[in-house]
C-alpha cells in the first residue's frame, strides 16, 4: 500500500526519512493533490540507470 502523507508532515521531516526504504516511496500531497515523492539513494540510482540504458536503446 502507498505511503501517502500531506506535505505538512515535513515539519517532523525525520520522521518521514525514516519511512523511506528501497521501493517503499513517500508520496506528499498539497491539499488532496499529489505533489512529489521522496524515494530512496539506492532505487533513484537504478531508475537513472534505466533511463540512461532506454535512451542508448533508441538509437
Amino acid at each position: 500500500m502507498p505511503n501517502i502523507k500531506p506535505i505538512s508532515d515535513l515539519r517532523n521531516y525525520t520522521s518521514v526519512l525514516k519511512e523511506v526504504k528501497y521501493g517503499e516511496r513517500v508520496y506528499l500531497t498539497r491539499n488532496g493533490v499529489g505533489e512529489c515523492a521522496i524515494i530512496n539513494m539506492k532505487e533513484l540510482d537504478e531508475l537513472d540507470k534505466m533511463v540512461a540504458l532506454r535512451g542508448l536503446m533508441k538509437w
